[in-house]
């Protein structure tokens, strides 16, 4: 505030300033007669959806006086919400949007995220937002508005592409005009778009009408391997019989009335949100045939440290046999095996 006065500034005797700082309830809370242009009051301890008003009165040496008066000022102490928080996902095995249920245990297919969000302020004035998107549950947004500076307001929608699996917490608070920040809510979702790891074929046992398999267990790192799928087809690769064995435990079938013949067998396994790693995929491969091996001494040696070396027609691991069970050789898991 501030006033002149001619004849004070002619006698060189400064204006004196009435200040009152009062409440709409007519509640004082600063009264004092001062020649400063300015005055701040500390330690008001205001309430909230309060109006506060300042009156100053100018008075010359003469005891002349005018005043004006501040428009309202009103106290919000409380801060906006988020009133209304969706998000959704285009689920990439169906091409379909679904919503995000909030629920970071349950896995989704997908590589993007669309979310959208209201703000609510006591007042109705909600001036910006903030909002953050992390693999870190304690990460929160900052207090830094989003969006462009002339529509930080209009900031009510976001979408991020490109994800990776992972578990994904994303949070978004609002501002109000008195410059409050609210408390973040939060949409936690988990998506996974990597499939189980190759499973492989361990055992192939015929009989005179049927085939057992059994294969290794597959893993996958996000969302649970739910069950496996094994085809037996013909070496023209149609399909003979494609069975869904709903058990993660039990990995192994049997194929019965089976002619005889030769035939492929393919083991599939799914996780939870529908993706398929085959046991003929890149990386997988199923041997049942055993390597041709021969070894030295073939003969009765005398001695106290025998050599034994073997020779095979592929890469394999060898073992010798033992009073105390099948021993592996020293050098081996290549053509060439030793061990003393």
């Amino acid at each position: 505030y501030n006033s002149t006065d001619d004849e004070s500034t002619v006698l060189g005797i400064p204006l004196k300033y009435l200040y009152v700082l009062y409440l709409s309830n007519g509640s004082v809370l600063d009264n004092v007669t001062i020649t400063d242009t300015s005055r701040t009051t500390s330690g008001l301890n205001l309430p909230h959806n309060s109006t506060l008003y300042a009156n100053v009165s100018a008075i010359n040496s003469a005891g002349l006086r005018n005043n004006a008066t501040s428009d309202g000022l009103i106290i919000d102490l409380q801060k906006p919400t988020i009133s209304s928080l969706a998000g959704s996902f285009l689920n990439l095995s169906s091409n379909f949007y679904q919503s995000l249920s909030g629920n970071e245990s349950l896995w989704v297919y997908a590589s993007s995220a669309n979310f959208s969000w209201l703000g609510y302020d006591v007042f109705g004035n909600v001036s910006a937002y903030s909002y953050v998107l992390s693999l870190n549950s304690n990460t929160n947004p900052d207090d830094v508005p989003e969006g462009s500076i002339s529509s930080l307001a209009n900031e009510v929608r976001k979408t991020f592409s490109n994800l990776q699996s992972g578990r994904y917490y994303f949070k978004v608070k609002a501002k109000d005009e008195a410059g409050n920040w609210g408390n973040p809510l939060s949409v936690n979702f988990s998506i996974d778009n990597t499939p189980p790891t190759i499973p492989r074929i361990l055992s192939e046992n015929k009989s005179s009408n049927s085939i057992t398999y059994s294969w290794s267990s597959s893993t996958d790192s996000e969302s649970p391997v739910v069950n496996y799928r094994i085809n037996l087809s013909y070496q023209n690769g149609s399909v003979l019989n494609s069975v869904l064995v709903n058990s993660t435990t039990s990995r192994t079938y049997t194929f019965t009335s089976v002619s005889s013949g030769d035939y492929n067998a393919t083991v599939g396994a799914v996780n939870f949100v529908g993706l398929f790693r085959w046991s003929n995929e890149k990386g997988a491969e199923a041997d049942f045939t055993p390597p041709l091996i021969s070894a030295t001494p073939n003969v009765t040696v005398v001695t106290s440290s025998p050599i034994l070396r073997a020779w095979t027609n592929e890469a394999a691991v060898c073992f010798y046999n033992s009073s105390t069970g099948n021993i592996r050789f020293y050098y081996t898991n290549t053509t060439y095996h030793e061990t003393k």
